[in-house]
């Protein structure tokens, strides 16, 4: 939990020179106000169970800002809230729910999941399907795809 506050102070000189008399006025005008007050509140749980065969995990990471000037909304943004498995033996595993990928294909926060299978020596199949959490109102976007890895091809690749 973090507090935000700010608060800005603009000052503003005018000199004004009479041109009949030569009088000089000097005129000081000054500006403040609360600028910024949040409250940022965050949490991040993890729950895992591992044995020789199976490691799952359960995430959740959300954030919730409070807002304390007038005029100003309050948010919240759960970026995370997901259940994922791996079964060692069968070198199958997957993730389903509120996730952010960085690779096959996706890049970004998305609600959907993602399944692999280590078909053979330095080879996993892997799909994804899911949409996209950060698209304009009324907007939906769905997608699929398909992807190999392979580690360690030959010698030096």
């Amino acid at each position: 939990m973090y507090y935000y506050g700010g608060q800005s102070r603009s000052q503003t000189t005018t000199t004004i020179v009479t041109p009949a008399t030569g009088a000089t006025t000097i005129d000081t005008a000054s500006l403040s106000g609360i600028d910024q007050s949040q409250l940022v509140n965050t949490i991040d749980l993890t729950g895992r169970y591992r044995d020789a065969n199976w490691d799952n995990r359960a995430v959740v990471r959300d954030s919730y800002t409070a807002n304390f000037i007038s005029g100003n909304s309050n948010s919240n943004t759960l970026n995370a809230l997901f259940a994922d498995f791996r079964h060692q033996p069968t070198q199958v595993g997957g993730r389903i729910g509120r996730q952010n990928a960085t690779s096959g294909g996706v890049l970004g926060l998305f609600d959907g999941g993602i399944g692999s299978w280590g078909f053979a020596p330095n080879w996993r199949l892997n799909a994804v399907a899911g949409q996209p959490v950060n698209v304009p109102n009324g907007i939906t976007k769905t997608f699929y795809g398909a992807n190999v890895d392979i580690d360690r091809l030959g010698e030096r690749w």
